[in-house]
This record gives structure tokens, sequence and C-alpha cells, in this order.
């Protein structure tokens, strides 16, 4: 995955996984079945496994989902993304459901599946923007920041309301260091003092804290009391939050 790649998974802002637990007694009573002498420890188990009927698949296809929704939200996206497959596997024509496989997958680093998993979300719905700028955004993680330009300013020019084809045209225009036009991006979507902290996001993942501290300063001159800006100075300033930053951007 690229430097800043594992930099934008960490700062980004993002229901318990599925289990269960025997209750009761526990130890040795518990685990001894009672058995009637002269009977099987197996008489009954079968006669009980049979009668275990497998859900319908509608049913199925929900709780994989929601399954898969559960390990996401903890962190385990290849757990996750086993139960969303499973979902697929019942019903693979679910263009939303694949569209967010996509999205686990390039969180995992794993663009090429990502991609082909966006195809065949779009090729089940043409019409849906969100896909073409999730795979813009898709080869701005890669590190494919030249295509995720032509990609991004496709985009807006179609769609020029979409605020996060913009922000994420603002982002790879900044990795390619062309800061003016990042800043003109990002102000589709953002205020002047926002677009100059987004600014800085991408220069700390560079690992040019002399730049992104300038942004920062520049952001409360245009709005003194920005709590984000003022963070961001903060962790610059600080030694043990720079050598973090710097071994993220550097590793």
């Amino acid at each position: 995955m690229a430097r800043h790649t594992r930099f934008l998974w960490a700062v980004l802002p993002l229901a318990l996984m599925a289990g269960c637990q025997s209750a009761g007694k526990t130890g040795a009573q518990a685990m001894k079945p009672k058995v009637k002498p002269g009977a099987s420890a197996l008489a009954g188990t079968h006669a009980k496994n049979s009668e275990t009927k497998p859900l319908p698949p509608a049913e199925s296809l929900a709780l994989a989902i929601k399954v898969g929704q559960q390990l996401e939200a903890q962190g385990h996206l290849r757990e996750a993304a086993a139960q969303y497959d499973r979902a697929l596997a019942i019903d693979p024509n679910r263009p939303k459901l694949i569209h967010h496989l996509a999205v686990v997958h390039d969180r995992m680093g794993e663009y090429k599946s990502a991609r082909e998993l966006y195809a065949k979300a779009k090729a089940l719905k043409p019409a849906n923007s969100e896909i073409d700028i999730d795979v813009a955004f898709s080869h701005y993680l890669s590190g494919e920041y030249d295509e995720s330009i032509r990609l991004g300013k496709e985009l807006v020019g179609a769609h020029p309301g979409q605020v996060r084809a913009w922000n994420n045209l603002g982002l790879a225009l900044a990795q390619k260091g062309e800061l003016e036009a990042a800043r003109e991006a990002f102000g589709h979507g953002a205020s002047p003092s926002q677009s100059e902290c987004n600014l800085a996001f991408v220069l700390l993942s560079r690992g040019d804290f002399d730049k992104a501290a300038d942004c920062y300063r520049k952001a409360l001159e245009l709005e003194p009391g920005m709590a984000a800006a003022r963070a961001g100075l903060d962790k610059i300033r600080d030694s043990k939050s720079r050598e973090v930053m710097a071994a993220q951007a550097n590793p």
C-alpha cells in the first residue's frame, strides 16, 4: 500500500462482532451428557440435528449482510468481506452491496479486486456516479494520482454539484503539488479555512510539516477559533507526535 494510504486510513473518521457463547453450567458437569445405562452418548444428537433446517435464502442473505456490517464496524475487514461474498453468492445482482464490497477491498489495499467489483456494480447500475467517484478515489489510494485527477475532472465536469468528487480531486492535485488547483477544488465543498486544513492533511501525509503548518496558520487567520487547525499545529509542534507522523509518511 502506498505510504500516504496507510496515513489516510489512520486519520480518516470511519455492531458488535457476531458470536455465541453457551450459558448455564460450566466445567465437567456441563460438558458430560446425562446418559442412561446402556444408552449411547450420541443418542438423540442425530435426531436433534436432523430437525435443524437451513434458513431460507432471503434470511441467509440478510444474516450474512448483518454479520458483515458488524464485523466491518469492528475493523475485521477480511471477515466482513467473506460475509458479503456469502451474501452475493445467494443474490449476485445487488449493485449496492457489490459497490460496498469494493470499498472494503480498497480499505484493505486490494485495488485490483476493488476495481473489478466497481466494474460489476457499474454494469448493474450505470447511472450511479457514486461508483465513479469511488473508482477515482481508488486510484488516489493506490498512488495513481494522474489517473485519479483525470477521472476526477471528468466527474466534476459531468456532475459539478458532487462535493465528494471535488474533494477527492483536491486530494490528488495536492499530492501532485498543485496546491492552488487543490485549494480551488476543495473550495467547491468546503470553507476557505477547511480547504487549508485539507491541504495540511495531504502535506502531513507527505511529511511536509513546514508547509502543513503554514496551511494551519492560514486557516486560523481565516477562522481564529478553528479547533482542527489549532490541534494540527499543536501536533506538528509536539516532537513525539511529529515523530509518529514522520514514521507514517516515511515507513
